[in-house]
């Protein structure tokens, strides 16, 4: 995944975990705890993370700050195709699909 500079995610969850490890850049993953605090946790390369299953996060970068992040999705069934893409279709805001929300997509 690559986020661009300047980015503040819109808060998801996904039907399944997710892990990654932050292959080049520096950025932040903010989720919300059982007990609902914000937390924040500082990316930078080599950082490996887990995101449970229904955890609502997102993830930010500073304007001039990117992050490439790769990461593992378990219940992608194919690989991407433009708008068909399972991390995208399997990312939910507020119970929909991301690939129903195209205004919260990234342009870059």
């Amino acid at each position: 995944l690559h986020f661009p500079g300047g980015v503040v995610q819109t808060r998801h969850t996904h039907p399944s975990g997710r892990a990654g490890m932050v292959a080049k850049g520096r950025g932040t993953c903010v989720w919300v705890d059982p007990a609902g605090a914000e937390q924040r946790y500082e990316l930078r390369p080599g950082v490996v993370f887990v995101i449970p299953t229904d955890l609502p996060h997102s993830f930010e970068t500073a304007k001039g700050d990117t992050l490439d992040v790769i990461a593992f999705h378990p219940d992608s069934d194919f690989g991407p195709t433009g708008d068909s893409h399972p991390m995208i279709n399997r990312t939910m805001v507020g119970g929909v699909s991301a690939s129903w929300l195209t205004d919260i997509r990234t342009s870059e």
